[in-house]
């Protein structure tokens, strides 16, 4: 990134900053730092904006939860979606595997990686199929560094 001033480049910025109105009980613009811009604005540099923020910050590992589930109810022969969904995981790393009578099912879907308001993330993986009766649905889900855990379709 290029600083400028008075349209003039006066050289490499190292970080990027940026400059907010001050409150109006701050200090007066005489007052101001030579590493301020003109004007009466507060310098946030990198460390404030991208530091932990306690409000929105999970803080620490939080499991998903899990649903395994059809977009349809299902009727064995008739072609159905099946779904799995996890959210409200945190760190952000979650491998998720459909599978039909242990074997990993081919031609599967991922959404995005997505987060909530909360900061915890979901994403879901899924794929058309054909139920057939006696068959097992069931999708596996390995959080961060965990243990991978298994979720069974309920088809009764």
């Amino acid at each position: 990134m290029t600083r400028r001033d008075s349209n003039n480049v006066i050289g490499r910025a190292e970080s990027v900053y940026i400059y907010l109105p001050r409150s109006s009980q701050s200090e007066s613009a005489e007052e101001e730092s030579e590493d301020e811009a003109p004007g009466e604005h507060e310098r946030w540099g990198p460390a404030a904006l991208c530091g932990p923020n306690p409000d929105t910050d999970p803080g620490g590992d939080k499991s998903p939860t899990v649903n395994i589930y059809t977009a349809t109810p299902v009727e064995y022969g008739k072609k159905n979606t099946l779904i799995c969904h996890c959210r409200g995981f945190h760190p952000p790393r979650i491998d998720m595997r459909l599978k039909k009578d242990g074997e990993v099912m081919a031609d599967c879907q991922e959404s995005d990686l997505s987060f909530d308001r909360d900061w915890t993330y979901y994403r879901s993986k899924y794929t058309e199929f054909t139920p057939k009766q006696g068959e097992v649905y069931e999708c596996e889900v390995k959080h961060d560094e965990g243990k991978p855990q298994t979720y069974r379709l309920g088809t009764s």
